[in-house]
């Protein structure tokens, strides 16, 4: 696994909670 799919995924999931975040 490279690091940069690691950060890949942890990115879609801390974007995915900012955005729920902002969204209320």
């Amino acid at each position: 696994m490279n690091v940069s799919q690691i950060y890949a995924r942890n990115g879609e999931l801390f974007s995915g909670r900012i955005c729920k975040q902002k969204r209320q």
